[in-house]
């Protein structure tokens, strides 16, 4: 991994772990499951990002694999948990949200389980095994559900915004919230390709380096947005708003 992905992984991780405590403590004071779910994803998934570049740091290639398999459970952890903070949120009462949380776990378990049978501990040859795309399906799925739940949200929620019956802030937090998710789909897939690229070539370009940076800043980026919108950005959706509801007119 070059300089500039390492510096990437570390601001990213860095992000998730302040929103991540946040959120906690967050959940303390107002005794939310769905604030103390997601704080959880986001401090795992800063976990993972940390050991990442634990071994840049160091100095110590020797760590790139052990600490690249210890952080895939971490992620995967995170994923269910993840899925968990969707059903709380849009779908409690739905049976098929169960099936759906107990199905992601189920293909990271096997995914995993495969992989390491095969001798693909790291997950890191998606041309020579097949319980790679297994292992995908089962990160990818919560990602797709978000969006579309978030996005559907945002369509009803904009509907009720042009009526004044909801808060400008609100129906942006459900675009973010699609957007930052269709870019979770991208990250998954930008890494793919980057593990294919190293599969074939046993090394990676700067381009893909690149992308797969932007790409999880762009995503944190947004979540900050939901969470911590600076006044500016407060006062310019809610700016936005009247405009909108004078155009109906």
């Amino acid at each position: 991994m070059e300089e500039a992905s390492y510096i990437g992984a570390a601001i990213t991780g860095l992000l998730y772990f302040i929103a991540g405590d946040r959120l906690l403590w967050l959940s303390v004071r107002s005794g939310e499951n769905p604030e103390r779910l997601l704080g959880m994803v986001f401090l795992l998934w800063g976990l993972f990002y940390f050991l990442e570049v634990i071994p840049y740091v160091l100095v110590d290639e020797s760590l790139v694999t052990p600490l690249f398999f210890a952080g895939r459970p971490v992620t995967y952890v995170a994923t269910v948990i993840f899925a968990l903070f969707i059903r709380s949120v849009f779908r409690y009462d739905d049976a098929w949200a169960r099936w759906l949380i107990a199905g992601t776990g189920l293909c990271l378990i096997v995914g995993l389980g495969g992989s390491i049978a095969v001798g693909d501990s790291g997950g890191v040859q998606p041309l020579f095994n097949p319980w790679y795309w297994v292992e995908l399906l089962g990160t990818t799925v919560p990602f797709v559900w978000m969006a579309a739940e978030s996005l559907g949200q945002f369509g009803k929620a904009k509907r009720r915004q042009l009526l004044n019956l909801c808060d400008p802030m609100v129906c942006n937090r459900y675009l973010l919230w699609g957007l930052a998710s269709v870019i979770w789909v991208v990250v998954e897939f930008v890494a793919v390709a980057q593990t294919i690229e190293y599969e074939l070539d046993l090394g990676w370009s700067a381009l893909m380096d690149f992308l797969l940076m932007t790409t999880e800043l762009a995503a944190i980026a947004l979540v900050w947005l939901v969470f911590f919108p600076p006044a500016v950005y407060r006062r310019w959706i809610q700016g936005v708003a009247p405009v909108a509801l004078a155009g109906e007119g």
